[in-house]
């Protein structure tokens, strides 16, 4: 739990006094942090407060606000747009600097992250930027938006309901939104990004994720969140979406490559250790680790959108009473597929049942001997296991 709540009030961007809260850590803070809620949303959803408590409890402070007209804030909802949010987060930001300590690490959930995207040139201080299924053209980045966007333009103003409340949006947010330059910012941003996503996401769809990372320049990192929803209702997944964004940015704070202070687990000691796979084998400094929370391309492949095997650094959060038995279990894996001869293809198949994701392997080799390598080839294969999926995929349906 974090040591405890400070709520107050501050100026915001038109000069409306914004209710804040600030969860500040058990001790000093390592690092303080400024988090943007979703559209629409408070300060107070699940998903603020349990990822602002949690990242406290790494030791991180953390300002969650609300907006101009939301939540304990002054002003009138219908006269904000994105820019108003905008000039909010930079209001706070300037708070924080002359009350407090500049925030050094930015988070923005939802539209709230694209906001952050657009703030962020704007903070000098912050090294590091993170998104939660964030879009990257908030024009189209919500569905509910989308959908009443010709109602919107014929009468000026139309009602959208998120949450379980009403709310008009007026023509004049759209027309701000429409002339954020969001890809030129991205691409200047300057600073460490991790884009967190979900590819369950039924709001804001995981291409917007791909949009932003391929944007962005490098250091940039990239976290499924593969069981999340939109709104991270399950506290596991708030909890995941903290203890990754810790770790990550731990690399990118001043001093110690902003070490953070980890408090004791129930399996013992907790911290973070580096796993490189390079071309001698694997190679790990640090203790042993049995989870990996992040993973960022050194060597890049393709279009530059992964990592390569070349170069595949993983940070991991450890506990040390398992992690000899996971590494190696991890290391004898990689080891095995090593082992096949040339020309032979391991094929992945996963389901998603029960709440799980299962992998099966096939190993596939070409008949009549190994085939000239091409771009694109068609070859028969011979398998260890020649039965076939029970999973049909349409790809006309898909297509379309």
């Amino acid at each position: 739990m974090a040591e405890r709540s400070e709520r107050f009030e501050f100026p915001g961007g038109q000069g409306d006094r914004l209710s804040g809260r600030l969860d500040h850590p058990v001790g000093a803070p390592v690092a303080v942090a400024l988090f943007a809620h979703c559209f629409t949303c408070s300060k107070d959803t699940l998903a603020a407060a349990r990822i602002s408590t949690a990242l406290a409890e790494q030791g991180i402070a953390v300002l969650r606000f609300d907006f101009t007209g939301l939540g304990g804030s002054e002003g009138a909802f219908a006269n904000t747009n994105f820019s108003s949010n905008v000039d909010d987060l930079v209001s706070a930001a300037e708070y924080l600097r002359a009350h407090y300590e500049a925030p050094q690490i930015l988070v923005g959930h939802s539209l709230g992250g694209a906001a952050m995207l657009r703030a962020a040139a704007r903070v000098p201080d912050a090294a590091a930027v993170a998104t939660i299924g964030a879009p990257c053209d908030p024009e189209h980045g919500t569905r509910q938006l989308a959908a009443k966007r010709a109602g919107i333009e014929a009468r000026g103003e139309a009602e959208i309901e998120l949450g379980g409340r009403t709310f008009s949006i007026p023509r004049q947010f759209l027309d701000d939104i429409a002339m954020q330059p969001m890809q030129a910012s991205i691409g200047r941003l300057r600073k460490a990004l991790l884009v967190m996503h979900s590819p369950l996401d039924e709001v804001v769809g995981i291409d917007h994720a791909s949009r932003i990372f391929a944007a962005a320049k490098h250091p940039k990192s990239f976290v499924s969140l593969d069981r999340a929803d939109h709104l991270l209702s399950r506290r596991a997944d708030s909890a995941y979406v903290a203890q990754v964004l810790a770790a990550w940015a731990s690399r990118y704070l001043a001093g110690e490559q902003g070490t953070l202070e980890q408090g004791p687990s129930e399996a013992g000691e907790r911290g973070v250790v580096v796993v490189a796979a390079g071309g001698a084998g694997f190679t790990a400094s640090g203790p042993s680790a049995f989870r990996l929370v992040w993973v960022s391309p050194i060597a890049l492949s393709g279009a530059g959108l992964g990592p390569g095997l070349a170069g595949l650094r993983m940070i991991m959060v450890f506990s040390k009473s398992a992690a000899v038995a996971a590494a190696e279990e991890e290391v004898a894996f990689a080891q095995s597929l090593c082992t096949q001869p040339q020309d032979t293809l391991i094929a992945v198949h996963r389901l998603y049942e029960d709440g799980d994701v299962r992998e099966t392997f096939r190993t596939l080799r070409p008949r009549n001997g190994p085939k000239p390598a091409r771009a694109f080839s068609f070859l028969e294969v011979e398998g260890e296991d020649e039965e076939e999926s029970g999973e049909q995929v349409e790809f006309v349906a898909r297509g379309e």
